[in-house]
Formats: C-alpha cells, sequence, structure tokens
C-alpha cells in the first residue's frame, strides 16, 4: 500500500500535513479555510472518532462513508491506516468536510508502514477535543493481540468492533469486557446491533397476553446459521445468549458438534441446536431461523428468512388455541397473512433490507454508555462456547 493510495480515495479539501508538527499544522489549515470560504464558516463536533484500518480493502470507507457518517453525527475524525508491510514514514492528510452551507468537520487521515505506528498514541492524544467522548472503531477483524490495542483503548471511552470476522473472537471480546482494568470502558459489537430486528421480531412473538407463560415450557431452541470462510460464530450464539440471559437458563453443557444444553431456573433442561445451513453469499455468517419449541403446550415460535427472498423475515407462531399479532420496528414496511388452517397459526412477513455497515456504526454512535443487556447476552454466549471468564 502506498501513500497516494490512501490520497486518492479522500474527499473534501485535501491537504498534506507534516506529521511531527500535527497541532500546528491542523490550526494553520483551518485559519487557512476560514479565509477560502469565509469567516461565517464553523466547525462542528460532537465527538472524537478513531477508525482503525488494517487492509487496503478498507480505504474506501475514509473517503466517502466517513463523510456520509458525519454529516449526521459531526466529529473530528482520526482515520488510521496501518500498514504492517509498509516501508517508508508516517504520512498525514488534513481534510475538511462540509456538512450543509456554513458547517464544517475535519478529518486527519495517517498512513501508517512498518513500525511508525508505535508513535500513534502520542500523536493523537493532543489532538482530541477533551471535553467530548473518544470512540475507537476497530474496522475488520479486531486486533486485540495488536501493540496499539491497549494504548489506544486506554484513550477512548467507547470501543466498536465487529466479530463476525473470524473465530474466537466473541470469546476474546468477552475477556476485554470483563478485564478489570476495562472497567471505564463501554464495548459494542456491530453483530450485536446487525440482531436488533432478530430480538424485536422475536419478542414481538410474546406481546400477546398469555403467551409469555409459553416461555415457562421451552423445551427446545434451534438455531439456523450460514457459516462464512471466516467461521464466525458470534451470530448464533448473541442470540442463545440474549435468550438465556433473559429467560435465566444457565449452560448445563457448553456447545459441542452443534448441540448444547441449558437448564432454567425451575430445573427444566432445554435443548440448544445449531444448524449450520447451506446459503448464498450474501447470508455468509448470517442467521436463516430462530425456533422456540414448547412441547408441552404443542406451541412453536420462531422468526426466519423466507427462501426466495432472504431480505424478508417471517414471524410465525403455530399449534395455539389463539390469533396472535406482531408489534412491527418503526420505518419498515410489513404485509400480514394469518393463515387459519388447522392447527391454528399466524404469520407476519416484514420486508428489511440487510443492515449496512455505515448505519450500524451510526447506531452506536448514539450510545454513551455501557450496556448492560449486551454485557449480559455475551458472557452468557462466552458461556456456552466454553470460554466463560470470571473477575
Amino acid at each position: 500500500m502506498k501513500p497516494q493510495d490512501v490520497a486518492g480515495v479522500l474527499v473534501g479539501e485535501v491537504h498534506p500535513v507534516n506529521v511531527s508538527k500535527t497541532r500546528q499544522e491542523l490550526s494553520r489549515l483551518w485559519d487557512e479555510a476560514i479565509i477560502k470560504f469565509g469567516t461565517d464558516r464553523m466547525r462542528l463536533s460532537t465527538l472524537n472518532l478513531v477508525t482503525v484500518l488494517t487492509g487496503p480493502d478498507e480505504l474506501p470507507c475514509i473517503g466517502e462513508d466517513l463523510r456520509s457518517l458525519c454529516s449526521h453525527y459531526p466529529a473530528r475524525v482520526f482515520a488510521v491506516v496501518l500498514d504492517p508491510e509498509g516501508t517508508g514514514e508516517m504520512a498525514g492528510w488534513y481534510s475538511v468536510n462540509c456538512n450543509g452551507s456554513q458547517v464544517y468537520q475535519e478529518q486527519l487521515t495517517l498512513h501508517l508502514p512498518g513500525e511508525t505506528d508505535r508513535q500513534l498514541p502520542s500523536l493523537l492524544a493532543p489532538l482530541y477535543h477533551g471535553d467530548q467522548p473518544v470512540f475507537l472503531w476497530w474496522r475488520g477483524r479486531p486486533g486485540f493481540a495488536h501493540p496499539l490495542w491497549e494504548r489506544l483503548a486506554d484513550q477512548a471511552d467507547r470501543i466498536v468492533v465487529d466479530t463476525s470476522h473470524g473465530a474466537g473472537l466473541l470469546a476474546d471480546l468477552n475477556r476485554q469486557v470483563r478485564d478489570p482494568y476495562h472497567q471505564e470502558l463501554a464495548f459494542s459489537d456491530l453483530e450485536w446491533t446487525r440482531q436488533a430486528r432478530w430480538r424485536n421480531l422475536l419478542a414481538g412473538l410474546y406481546d400477546r397476553p398469555g403467551a409469555s407463560e409459553h416461555l415457562k415450557k421451552v423445551s427446545r431452541l434451534e438455531i439456523g446459521f450460514v457459516p462464512g470462510p471466516e467461521r464466525a460464530e458470534s451470530a448464533p450464539l448473541y442470540m442463545a445468549g440474549w435468550l438465556a440471559s433473559r429467560l435465566g437458563w444457565s449452560v448445563e453443557k457448553s456447545l459441542g458438534e452443534g448441540h448444547a444444553v441449558f437448564r432454567s431456573g425451575a430445573g427444566r433442561a432445554i435443548e440448544f441446536v445449531l444448524q449450520n445451513e447451506e446459503g448464498p453469499d450474501v447470508l455468509k455468517n448470517r442467521l436463516l431461523y430462530v425456533r422456540l419449541d414448547a412441547t408441552p403446550v404443542g406451541c412453536c415460535y420462531g422468526v426466519y428468512r423466507k427462501p426466495e427472498n432472504p431480505r424478508v423475515y417471517v414471524s410465525q407462531v403455530s399449534g395455539e388455541e389463539t390469533v396472535h399479532s406482531t408489534a412491527m420496528p418503526s420505518g419498515f414496511v410489513a404485509a400480514s397473512t394469518l393463515l387459519r388452517s388447522p392447527p391454528r397459526s399466524a404469520e407476519n412477513d416484514v420486508f428489511m433490507p440487510f443492515a449496512e455497515q455505515l448505519n450500524l456504526i451510526a447506531a452506536e454512535l448514539e450510545v454513551f454508555t455501557r450496556q448492560s443487556l449486551f454485557e449480559r447476552s455475551l458472557a452468557a454466549a462466552a458461556e456456552i462456547l466454553g470460554a466463560a471468564v470470571t473477575r
């Protein structure tokens, strides 16, 4: 990767900077921007966003993607491109992005070849807006073992990662969250955020009066999942962990060969089956279906994707005596069909486009504190894997 490859994807008014005098350079370039654009222009920032990229495939995000994101979430942005195979000196660029006619955001982009990344934390520290939170967004595979990880984490208030990029990352993230040195840090996982619609639809099945009683009778949880080449396991385990943490299930037998066993608070055994399914590339590392069987009362609750259109989710109840209705998440188009053939069942089709990464990170930029639901679900998911951590 060459410096010109990085500079080539930047947008807005782009200027090279002398990295050894970054703070003075940023002040000088903003003064020049004021002269060029007029004194009625202003900088707007509500947070500091450090985004770390670990490969050339991520380069496009530091241009138009970050500009689009910051048009809704004004930030002082630091885009860091790690290039361990590269040679030469650290290079930097300052760009001013317009948000409307009079408001601008700043972005400092840094290319760090070889071992020049060792200088990064000390370079960034004096550049943060001191009264605003620091978000660290590590794109691609999280660098938990990277030499920079702990040093950047020490400067951050929130860390956002995506465990869908490889196997074993969920257990690694749980260790990070439960590390006593990280008690002041708030963590987020885009894979958890990606599943919000699944949780909403599944929980909505039990909104009807009396339906929640069936949760006490669940005897089997089955999750269908399309594994990708990375063999990431976080998607199905987050779903199972969320259900276990909400319903008070403990892990009696950790996951092995696609099978685990929970134990309810009342002592009832719940079988957990993880089915690896075939699917198109667009569904790699994604859920296909979630089904809860309440065998003692002859009921099944589930959410699944339609095979002919994976962007359509179907929430379904079968085998019960009363008609079911599902609360729709706001902003989604829904068409409902009631099936009256015995046993009586109810079904709702909900069209929901795949969540883009920018939409996922945007949702995380609205949260400034630790999320107990996420952390408890993560801990339960790690326990299912047999990778629980105790403080």
